[in-house]
């Protein structure tokens, strides 16, 4: 196989392989895996800016009530961009057992686009990599 084959096939498999890791390593951010999930309303309380590698990372705070407690929670992610205003309100998904758990359906739909893109890209440069090796081997097969 020729090493610009190998190369496709080798970077899409990594890249899907990655993905692969992602979807696993975020398992407990899914609501699905929360015992009892419910939906509730929150308010963006603080933007949670850090500082990181010269420019700064967002981890929202969120505010919310359940059963007659009031709730200051993390976001379980950060990003590179505010997704938030100040004072705006969300709905989060919580899991009644532990209200720190919590999830942003909004947040995790983009992060799904992101990752079928990624895997998308992937698979491109697999196919390619097929095709490449494809071609070649009947470039050498004609030469012989």
């Amino acid at each position: 196989m020729r090493k610009e084959a190998k190369a496709l096939i080798t970077g899409g498999a990594s890249i899907i392989g990655v993905l692969l890791v992602s979807l696993l390593a975020n398992r407990p951010l899914y609501p699905e895996n929360y015992a009892t999930p419910v939906e509730v309303s929150a308010t963006v309380v603080d933007l949670g800016v850090l500082p990181q590698g010269g420019g700064q990372t967002y981890k929202p705070v969120f505010e919310f009530q359940h059963n007659d407690t009031t709730w200051r929670v993390s976001s379980p992610t950060n990003s590179r961009r505010s997704h938030y205003a100040l004072g705006e309100s969300i709905k989060l998904i919580i899991d009644a057992n532990n209200p720190n758990r919590i999830a942003d359906p909004a947040h995790l739909r983009s992060r799904h686009e992101s990752l079928i893109w990624v895997s998308l890209l992937g698979t491109v440069l697999i196919i390619s990599g097929l095709y490449v090796h494809k071609v070649y081997k009947r470039k050498d097969a004609a030469n012989r």
